[in-house]
């Protein structure tokens, strides 16, 4: 991955993790220390040197210690905050189980001040919040993909995302896909080039959309770059629905792709529903794309490539 870092090394992902591995692990003792001050809460190293000190000496977690604070006279200046954190915990620890996860994320996120916390910090906060909302659309998606099959859990959804997280850091020299912004794209080719997402609202975003003419110019000089990072092929990908920050939405194709000459285009529906209307098409009939709602992709022999 390319461009940025990668969406799981975000600072504000990362807490929102350790909150939620700590609902699931009391014990977790560097997931625990990550979050004891996010937002800040008053509770200094001192404090926490001490609260470690007595753990080790009673033989018990962290988090038990602080839970019972007002038992120990070293931790009598923070005791309340201490203990007003490890409640909040444990409310939150109630709720596993017993609602949707995107629910519990919204409860994780208020009731901990961490939302408060970034909307507090302005404008310069605001992508930050946006990766927790894209963050909230992982778990949902995760849950209703998960529940035809199998019980959604919070646990499932901590480990399957932290393989996702290890699938991230491959070699970078590896002949592998590489995945990056448009920007970090601009000066370099590749035979085939992904272009997902390209949908009004996302590609152009909704405040291109909004905003006016001159950035909508800059926004498809953006889409050109793009397009034409491909030497061979370009697979443009849109969804009928998808999960939004949480919500299910309808975009419509980019207008972008209107732009592009018809000529240029295959087209191919891979919904179930396409797929099934290919399915009862006459043996030994050629489909037409009013049956099938794809156009046929011509095959030829082409020898491999790296894309990296």
């Amino acid at each position: 991955i390319l461009g940025g870092v990668r969406f799981s090394d975000r600072k504000e992902i990362r807490d929102i993790v350790a909150y939620l591995q700590l609902l699931v692990n009391h014990n977790d003792r560097e997931r625990l220390l990550r979050v004891i001050n996010e937002p800040r809460r008053k509770i200094g190293d001192r404090t926490l040197e001490a609260v470690e000190a007595i753990a080790e000496e009673q033989g018990c977690s962290m988090f038990e210690v602080m839970q019972y604070a007002s038992r120990y006279a070293a931790l009598s200046r923070s005791a309340v905050a201490l203990m007003n954190f490890t409640a909040v915990i444990n409310e939150l620890t109630a709720l596993v189980g017993h609602v949707t996860l995107g629910e519990l994320f919204d409860q994780v996120a208020d009731r901990t001040g961490y939302r408060q916390m970034l909307i507090d910090g302005g404008e310069q906060e605001k992508d930050r919040l946006d990766n927790l909302n894209e963050f909230k659309s992982a778990m949902v998606e995760y849950e209703s993909r998960t529940e035809e099959y199998t019980e959604p859990t919070l646990t499932g959804f901590l480990e399957e995302n932290a393989l996702v997280a290890d699938v991230d850091r491959y070699d970078e020299s590896a002949d592998a896909v590489v995945m990056m912004t448009v920007h970090s794209a601009k000066g370099l080719e590749f035979p085939i080039v992904f272009l997902p997402g390209m949908e009004d609202g996302l590609f152009p975003g909704m405040q291109t959309i909004t905003a006016g003419t001159d950035e909508m110019e800059e926004e498809r000089r953006l889409a050109y770059v793009a397009i034409t990072r491909a030497r061979e092929q370009v697979i443009i990908l849109h969804t009928r629905s998808r999960i939004w920050y949480g919500q299910t939405v309808a975009n419509p194709l980019s207008r972008f792709v209107g732009e592009i000459p018809e000529e240029c285009l295959m087209r191919e529906d891979l919904t179930m529903e396409g797929l099934a209307k290919a399915a009862v098409i006459t043996p030994g009939a050629k489909p037409t794309v009013q049956q099938t709602g794809y156009y046929e992709r011509p095959r030829r022999p082409r020898a491999p490539v790296h894309t990296d």
